[in-house]
């Protein structure tokens, strides 16, 4: 936690708030508890974003929703729901048309809590969301769980310039 780039004289408060939450999350890990830290950092986090803004950026977790602790499938599971990401079910699901990544998830719950009506959202997301034919087709609705419709303005393919060295993913830009 000392080794952080803050200037102690003007950043005090945000270096106590980092570093009792990198002690928080080390403790866990040393538990091996380390499941519910997207609660934690929720919880901590979540006085911090009460409005809404307009412009969001992120670059969500790339996951596949079968990687996911169960305990964290069972709590975002209505979310997925409510979202409309969640499409198929059964034979299809078996098949394959199922496999989710939580950064559709994120990416939708961002819009839905924290963009302002009329606001703008750039996210570096996976290329499967727009590509595949079962997986994204909840995504690519591109309604919220209100019934809001999303509209896209552009989506940047990525996979050419390869923003992640070494990795094996295919990147867009929504």
């Amino acid at each position: 936690c000392q080794e952080l780039p803050l200037i102690p004289e003007q950043d005090s408060r945000d270096i106590e708030v980092v570093c009792n939450l990198y002690e928080s999350l080390l403790t866990l890990q040393r538990q091996g508890i380390n499941g519910i830290w997207a609660r934690i950092i929720k919880n901590a986090f979540a006085p911090l974003f009460n409005k809404e803004f307009d412009y969001v950026a992120g670059n969500p977790p790339w996951v596949n929703w079968e990687s996911l602790p169960e305990n964290y499938r069972q709590d975002t599971k209505p979310l997925w729901q409510e979202h409309g990401l969640f499409p198929h079910g059964g034979m299809d699901t078996i098949l394959g048309k199922g496999k989710k990544d939580i950064s559709m998830l994120m990416t939708y719950v961002a819009m839905d809590k924290y963009l302002k009506k009329g606001g703008k959202l750039g996210f570096l997301i996976t290329q499967s969301v727009f590509k595949t034919a079962g997986a994204g087709q909840g995504f690519r609705r591109f309604r919220l769980g209100s019934g809001e419709h999303i509209q896209v303005q552009h989506v940047d393919d990525m996979v050419e310039l390869q923003p992640f060295e070494g990795a094996s993913n295919r990147t867009s830009v929504v």
